[in-house]
């Protein structure tokens, strides 16, 4: 499917499925700073770190039970290490941002060295506040997926899975949060940090069309950008706080991004990310991006025997 075509027979829903999107990423992000206590850069490597040590027991766990549980933590030798240019790489950073970080981790003692790669040891994972942390964002997951239900989109029908999946669950959580900031960094060609402030605007701006369902039916579609009439600005301090930010690189963030054409100032001071650009071509092609990578999140959820809660 394009970006400028849906199904006739299905309602389109796209721009209202990547503002759902955009709530969970938030959420996701949220939880994932207080498993670390750090800033939201740090923990974005701490989750980019902790897909490339287990990637392979991902693919496993798709196929069938495999250290899928929320006791099933992988030993160190399943953990592949991954270097800090490769890091730099995946998350679109400077190679210089990407090492600074990582010895922040490495200082926490969070993060170990293995050869010339970075590794999370198990023993990281088996913290009291780690497992609640993983609790809490299956949590968070299965409301997105019902959130998405009740909107009138779905998953394939979920496989019945035997046993305890939470711990797959948490990786495709993390898998899906990272391919969302991969793929905002490169609609925007921003860096990693300017684009989870630019999310968290729109999010800001809009997130009453997520809570009033009539109206995020009225702009669901695509090209139903809602007016700049409808949304609610929101202070650099909100945002800052919204992502456990110092106030001042949120300002100088949110200056550059004005800089840039992606946001604006409302008539009292607030920020804003105008319809206009939201109906840019490029932007509009990410959102049917997203749209395609949430069915696939669905997917792979309904795999493992995630769906919507019951009626």
């Amino acid at each position: 499917m394009t970006a400028v075509e849906t199904s006739p027979s299905v309602p389109d829903r796209r721009r209202h499925v990547v503002r759902l999107g955009g709530e969970h990423l938030l959420n996701t992000a949220r939880l994932s700073t207080r498993a670390v206590n750090s800033d939201l850069l740090t923990t974005t490597l701490f989750l980019a770190i902790s897909r490339a040590n287990v990637r392979e027991v991902t693919a496993a766990a798709q196929k069938g039970p495999h250290y899928s549980g929320i006791d099933e933590i992988p030993p160190d030798e399943l953990r592949r290490p991954i270097s800090v240019y490769a890091l730099a790489r995946e998350l679109r950073l400077p190679y210089e941002t990407a090492r600074r970080y990582a010895g922040k981790l490495l200082r926490a003692r969070i993060v170990e060295r293995v050869g010339d790669g970075l590794v999370i040891p198990s023993v990281v994972y088996a913290r009291a506040g780690m497992r609640q942390i993983l609790e809490e964002t299956c949590e968070e997951t299965q409301r997105f997926v019902d959130a998405l239900a009740q909107a009138g989109v779905h998953g394939p029908t979920p496989t019945p899975s035997p046993g305890d999946r939470r711990r797959q669950v948490l990786r495709l959580a993390v898998e899906f949060y990272l391919r969302s900031i991969d793929r905002l960094t490169n609609d925007l060609d921003l860096e990693l940090v300017h684009a989870l402030v630019y999310v968290a605007i729109v999010q800001s701006n809009i997130r009453h069309l997520i809570e009033d369902g009539s109206m995020g039916r009225e702009f669901a579609a695509l090209g139903a950008a809602p007016p700049d009439r409808m949304r609610r600005t929101v202070s650099v301090y909100a945002i800052a706080r919204d992502l456990r930010l110092p106030y001042e690189t949120t300002r100088r963030y949110v200056g550059q991004l004005i800089d840039r054409g992606l946001c604006a100032r409302g008539p009292q001071g607030g920020l804003l990310v105008p319809q206009e650009v939201h109906q840019r071509p490029r932007l509009m092609e990410g959102v049917d991006g997203n749209w395609s990578d949430t069915m696939d999140y669905l997917r792979d959820l309904a795999a493992i025997g995630l769906g919507p809660s019951p009626a």
